[in-house]
C-alpha cells in the first residue's frame, strides 16, 4: 500500500480560471470526495476547510483523515447558520439564478457525488 495525499479545495475557480468551484472540479478523472471513499488507503490528509472532515469522515469510519492544517477555517462558510437555512426554506428565498450550462454541471457533479456509495 502507499501513501496517498488527497487536496481538496474550496471556493470559487478563479485562479484555476474555471467558472466552476474548485469542490467541483475532478481530480485525477473523479470528484475529489471519491478518492477517500474508493481508496484502498486508510489514512489521507485533507488540505481544505476543516469542516468537510466531519462529513467525510461520516462517510468513511474506517479511515484516518489528518487536516494538513487544524486552523483552515473559510470565514464564509461559517456566515450561514441554521436559522439562515429555516428562513430561506420558510419563505423560499433567496432565489438563486444561474445560468443553464452551469445549473446543469452543478446538477451532474451533485448527482455523482449522491452515488458515492455509503459504509
Amino acid at each position: 500500500m502507499t501513501d496517498e495525499v488527497v487536496i481538496l479545495a474550496a471556493g470559487q475557480g478563479s485562479r484555476m480560471r474555471s467558472r466552476l468551484p474548485k469542490v467541483l472540479h475532478h481530480l485525477a478523472g473523479k470528484p475529489m470526495l471519491a478518492h477517500v471513499t474508493e481508496s484502498d488507503n486508510k489514512e489521507f490528509i485533507i488540505g481544505t476547510e476543516t469542516g468537510i472532515l466531519y462529513p467525510m469522515s461520516k462517510a468513511n469510519p474506517d479511515k484516518l483523515l489528518i487536516p494538513a492544517d487544524p486552523n483552515m477555517t473559510c470565514e464564509d462558510m461559517k456566515k450561514i447558520g441554521l436559522r439562515d437555512i429555516l428562513k430561506s426554506l420558510e419563505n423560499m428565498e433567496p432565489e438563486v439564478k444561474v445560468p443553464e450550462e452551469i445549473r446543469i454541471k452543478a446538477k451532474n457533479a451533485v448527482d455523482r457525488m449522491l452515488a458515492i456509495p455509503r459504509k
